[in-house]
């Protein structure tokens, strides 16, 4: 299984447990997401580590009336934290935020892939700011509440309003790959 982290803070955003399409000359992870019982998803850890072949106990689901908390299936498994910006805010985190990602490509021999991260991240950010009102903005764990955001960003947007949940962007190029 592969974990995707951002690549300022080493936070986990995304896990290849979703399936993802890559969009924008590649520079785009879109992941469909859905809403669901808290109790059928856990996060990845809690996976592992409550599966009977794993030494985990029994199912504890609770009794049948009590009301099923449901979460967002990508964002509880990646403990994503929401963040609040305003349209100007998030513009220019955006800016200083491609800067950070074009220093990292460049700064690990993947210099060849700046200008494609360019192109495809500037075409996507043309998309989604007619939407910024529409959307949801989340940031790694480690982001603490009332602190300016310093590592990556996943988008929210609800594409179709008949979908379980909304579709989820990451930027490809901000996360790396970790074999767990």
């Amino acid at each position: 299984m592969l974990i995707f982290k951002d690549i300022i803070k080493n936070d986990e955003f995304m896990s290849d447990i979703f399936r993802f399409t890559l969009e924008y000359d590649d520079v785009i992870m879109k992941v469909q997401s859905s809403y669901k019982p808290k109790e059928e998803i856990g996060n990845i850890d809690d996976i592992i580590g409550n599966r009977k072949d794993f030494g985990g106990g029994e199912d504890q689901g609770g009794a049948d009336d009590e009301p099923t908390e449901k979460v967002n299936d990508v964002v509880y498994n990646a403990n994503l934290q929401p963040v609040t910006m305003s349209k100007k805010e998030f513009m220019a985190y955006i800016k200083d935020f491609f800067k950070k990602v074009v220093t990292y490509l460049e700064e690990h021999d993947k210099k060849d892939r700046v200008e494609t991260f360019k192109k495809g991240a500037t075409a996507f950010i043309k998309f989604i700011v007619p939407h910024f009102d529409d959307l949801e903005l989340y940031t790694g764990s480690s982001h603490q509440e009332h602190e300016d955001v310093e590592g990556g960003i996943a988008i929210a947007y609800w594409e179709d309003e008949s979908a379980e949940g909304p579709v989820l962007y990451f930027f490809k190029d901000a996360l790396k790959e970790e074999k767990c």
